[in-house]
Protein backbone atom coordinates (compact mmCIF):
# COMPACT_ATOMS: atom_id res chain seq x y z
CA UNK A 1 0.00 0.00 0.00
CA UNK A 2 0.55 3.56 -0.43
CA UNK A 3 2.45 3.78 -3.60
CA UNK A 4 3.38 7.60 -3.23
CA UNK A 5 6.52 5.51 -1.55
CA UNK A 6 7.66 4.94 -4.64
CA UNK A 7 9.63 1.93 -3.93
CA UNK A 8 7.37 -0.15 -6.21
CA UNK A 9 9.36 1.48 -8.92
CA UNK A 10 12.86 0.58 -7.36
CA UNK A 11 11.80 -2.80 -7.53
CA UNK A 12 9.80 -3.04 -10.63
CA UNK A 13 13.38 -1.49 -12.51
CA UNK A 14 15.79 -4.26 -10.28
CA UNK A 15 13.56 -7.37 -10.68
CA UNK A 16 12.70 -6.67 -14.67
CA UNK A 17 9.04 -8.88 -14.49
CA UNK A 18 7.23 -9.92 -17.15
CA UNK A 19 4.45 -9.47 -15.29
CA UNK A 20 3.49 -7.39 -12.16
CA UNK A 21 0.61 -8.46 -9.92
CA UNK A 22 -0.23 -5.71 -6.71
CA UNK A 23 -2.34 -7.43 -4.29
CA UNK A 24 -4.40 -4.48 -3.29
CA UNK A 25 -4.45 -1.95 -0.63
CA UNK A 26 -2.63 -0.34 -4.01
CA UNK A 27 -3.22 3.19 -2.61
CA UNK A 28 -4.17 5.02 0.51
CA UNK A 29 -7.60 5.77 1.19
CA UNK A 30 -7.05 7.97 3.66
CA UNK A 31 -5.99 10.80 0.90
CA UNK A 32 -8.35 14.29 1.46
CA UNK A 33 -9.38 13.51 -2.83
CA UNK A 34 -11.67 11.11 -3.52
CA UNK A 35 -10.13 7.32 -4.33
CA UNK A 36 -10.48 7.21 -8.07
CA UNK A 37 -8.46 10.63 -8.03
CA UNK A 38 -5.98 8.88 -6.02
CA UNK A 39 -5.79 6.11 -8.25
CA UNK A 40 -5.40 8.04 -11.07
CA UNK A 41 -2.60 9.67 -9.69
CA UNK A 42 -1.08 6.15 -8.62
CA UNK A 43 -1.91 5.19 -12.15
CA UNK A 44 -0.10 8.00 -13.93
CA UNK A 45 3.24 7.20 -12.07
CA UNK A 46 2.75 3.25 -12.30
CA UNK A 47 2.37 3.15 -16.15
CA UNK A 48 5.68 5.30 -16.84
CA UNK A 49 7.21 2.15 -15.04
CA UNK A 50 5.80 -0.20 -15.99
CA UNK A 51 2.79 -1.57 -18.81
CA UNK A 52 -0.49 -1.90 -17.80
CA UNK A 53 -1.51 -5.04 -20.27
CA UNK A 54 0.98 -6.69 -17.90
CA UNK A 55 -0.62 -6.26 -14.75
CA UNK A 56 -2.92 -7.68 -12.38
CA UNK A 57 -4.90 -5.07 -10.31
CA UNK A 58 -6.28 -6.79 -7.09
CA UNK A 59 -8.00 -4.34 -4.92
CA UNK A 60 -7.99 -4.91 -1.02
CA UNK A 61 -10.53 -3.69 1.97
CA UNK A 62 -8.87 -0.28 1.51
CA UNK A 63 -8.91 0.67 -2.02
CA UNK A 64 -11.68 -2.17 -3.40
CA UNK A 65 -14.65 -2.09 -1.10
CA UNK A 66 -17.32 0.77 0.33
CA UNK A 67 -18.38 1.45 3.45
CA UNK A 68 -20.35 -1.34 3.88
CA UNK A 69 -17.80 -3.98 3.04
CA UNK A 70 -19.14 -4.60 -1.01
CA UNK A 71 -17.38 -3.84 -4.01
CA UNK A 72 -16.43 0.17 -4.68
CA UNK A 73 -18.20 0.53 -7.95
CA UNK A 74 -15.95 3.79 -8.96
CA UNK A 75 -13.04 2.11 -8.42
CA UNK A 76 -13.88 -1.23 -10.25
CA UNK A 77 -15.41 1.04 -13.25
CA UNK A 78 -12.62 3.14 -13.75
CA UNK A 79 -10.20 0.29 -13.65
CA UNK A 80 -12.49 -1.68 -15.79
CA UNK A 81 -11.71 0.87 -18.86
CA UNK A 82 -7.68 0.17 -18.31
CA UNK A 83 -5.79 -2.61 -20.39
CA UNK A 84 -5.03 -5.65 -17.65
CA UNK A 85 -4.34 -9.03 -17.57
CA UNK A 86 -7.36 -9.94 -15.13
CA UNK A 87 -10.90 -9.73 -14.94
CA UNK A 88 -12.03 -9.95 -11.49
CA UNK A 89 -10.56 -7.58 -9.00
CA UNK A 90 -10.62 -9.85 -6.05
CA UNK A 91 -8.89 -13.13 -7.14
CA UNK A 92 -6.57 -14.07 -10.22
CA UNK A 93 -5.84 -17.40 -11.08
CA UNK A 94 -2.81 -18.75 -12.92
CA UNK A 95 -1.46 -22.04 -13.38
CA UNK A 96 -1.43 -23.25 -9.49
CA UNK A 97 -1.37 -20.24 -8.34
CA UNK A 98 -3.75 -17.99 -6.69
CA UNK A 99 -3.74 -14.24 -6.23
CA UNK A 100 -5.89 -12.83 -3.50
CA UNK A 101 -5.95 -9.52 -1.31
CA UNK A 102 -6.12 -12.00 1.92
CA UNK A 103 -10.00 -10.84 3.76
CA UNK A 104 -11.29 -13.10 5.37
CA UNK A 105 -13.58 -10.80 6.99
CA UNK A 106 -17.01 -9.77 5.79
CA UNK A 107 -17.59 -6.92 6.78
CA UNK A 108 -15.17 -3.07 8.52
CA UNK A 109 -17.12 -4.10 11.93
CA UNK A 110 -15.70 -7.85 12.31
CA UNK A 111 -12.65 -6.66 10.29
CA UNK A 112 -11.83 -4.21 13.77
CA UNK A 113 -12.60 -7.14 16.04
CA UNK A 114 -10.33 -9.81 14.20
CA UNK A 115 -7.51 -6.76 13.95
CA UNK A 116 -8.32 -6.44 18.20
CA UNK A 117 -7.94 -10.89 18.21
CA UNK A 118 -4.96 -10.17 15.67
CA UNK A 119 -3.40 -7.85 18.15
CA UNK A 120 -3.28 -10.10 20.92
CA UNK A 121 -2.36 -13.45 19.58
CA UNK A 122 0.81 -11.68 17.97
CA UNK A 123 1.66 -10.59 22.07
CA UNK A 124 1.17 -14.20 22.65
CA UNK A 125 2.72 -15.60 19.97
CA UNK A 126 3.80 -13.79 16.38
CA UNK A 127 3.11 -16.62 14.26
CA UNK A 128 -0.10 -17.62 15.43
CA UNK A 129 -2.11 -14.92 12.71
CA UNK A 130 -0.33 -16.19 9.56
CA UNK A 131 -1.06 -19.75 10.64
CA UNK A 132 -4.77 -18.91 11.40
CA UNK A 133 -5.38 -16.28 8.21
CA UNK A 134 -3.59 -18.95 5.81
CA UNK A 135 -5.78 -22.11 6.99
CA UNK A 136 -9.40 -19.63 6.67
CA UNK A 137 -7.84 -18.46 3.25
CA UNK A 138 -7.46 -21.96 1.84
CA UNK A 139 -10.90 -22.94 3.02
CA UNK A 140 -12.22 -19.90 1.59
CA UNK A 141 -10.54 -20.16 -1.87
CA UNK A 142 -10.79 -23.51 -1.95
CA UNK A 143 -7.24 -24.44 -2.66
CA UNK A 144 -6.52 -28.31 -3.88
CA UNK A 145 -3.14 -30.04 -2.80
CA UNK A 146 -0.29 -28.31 -4.86
CA UNK A 147 -2.09 -24.97 -5.27
CA UNK A 148 -0.12 -21.59 -3.78
CA UNK A 149 -2.08 -19.03 -2.48
CA UNK A 150 -0.72 -15.32 -2.38
CA UNK A 151 -1.98 -12.71 -0.44
CA UNK A 152 -1.27 -9.14 1.16
CA UNK A 153 -3.58 -7.93 4.38
CA UNK A 154 -1.78 -8.58 6.95
CA UNK A 155 1.18 -6.87 6.10
CA UNK A 156 3.72 -9.75 6.86
CA UNK A 157 6.24 -11.23 4.45
CA UNK A 158 6.85 -15.18 4.60
CA UNK A 159 4.82 -18.49 4.20
CA UNK A 160 2.83 -21.38 5.84
CA UNK A 161 3.29 -24.03 3.94
CA UNK A 162 1.42 -23.33 0.64
CA UNK A 163 0.42 -19.79 1.72
CA UNK A 164 2.47 -16.86 0.92
CA UNK A 165 2.17 -13.49 2.83
CA UNK A 166 3.51 -10.90 0.03
CA UNK A 167 4.73 -7.97 2.24
CA UNK A 168 4.23 -4.61 2.28
CA UNK A 169 6.05 -1.37 1.07
CA UNK A 170 4.29 0.33 3.73
CA UNK A 171 6.64 1.22 6.87
CA UNK A 172 2.98 1.54 9.01
CA UNK A 173 3.65 -0.85 11.61
CA UNK A 174 0.26 -3.11 11.67
CA UNK A 175 1.19 -5.97 13.40
CA UNK A 176 4.75 -6.50 12.21
CA UNK A 177 8.12 -4.92 12.70
CA UNK A 178 9.44 -3.47 8.97
CA UNK A 179 11.85 -6.59 9.50
CA UNK A 180 9.10 -8.77 8.95
CA UNK A 181 6.67 -7.13 6.99
CA UNK A 182 8.70 -4.87 4.04
CA UNK A 183 9.35 -6.71 1.04
CA UNK A 184 7.51 -8.74 -1.97
CA UNK A 185 7.39 -12.24 -3.72
CA UNK A 186 9.19 -13.01 -6.92
CA UNK A 187 7.93 -15.80 -9.04
CA UNK A 188 9.90 -17.90 -11.66
CA UNK A 189 7.77 -19.51 -14.04
CA UNK A 190 9.10 -21.99 -16.12
CA UNK A 191 6.86 -24.77 -16.69
CA UNK A 192 3.44 -26.19 -16.85
CA UNK A 193 3.34 -26.09 -12.49
CA UNK A 194 4.93 -23.51 -10.33
CA UNK A 195 6.79 -25.27 -7.90
CA UNK A 196 8.04 -24.06 -3.89
CA UNK A 197 11.71 -23.64 -5.55
CA UNK A 198 10.25 -21.18 -8.28
CA UNK A 199 9.28 -18.94 -5.20
CA UNK A 200 11.26 -16.29 -3.58
CA UNK A 201 10.73 -13.62 -0.51
CA UNK A 202 13.03 -10.81 -0.83
CA UNK A 203 13.40 -8.10 1.96
CA UNK A 204 13.43 -4.59 1.66
CA UNK A 205 15.55 -2.76 3.29
CA UNK A 206 14.22 1.08 4.05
Amino acid sequence: PHPYSRHFEKVIRKEKPDLVVLLGDNVSPFSKQSLVRTYEKFISIYKKVFPLNRTVFILGDNDGLDNRYRPNKEVILYLSFMPKLNSSFFEWRYKNLVFTHGNIESSYKEEKAYFIIAKILTYINKWIVPKVVSKALKLKLRAKNGTFVFAGHIHYLGNVDSVYFCGTFSKEKLLYDKNESLGYVVIRDNGKVISKKDIRLVKLRI
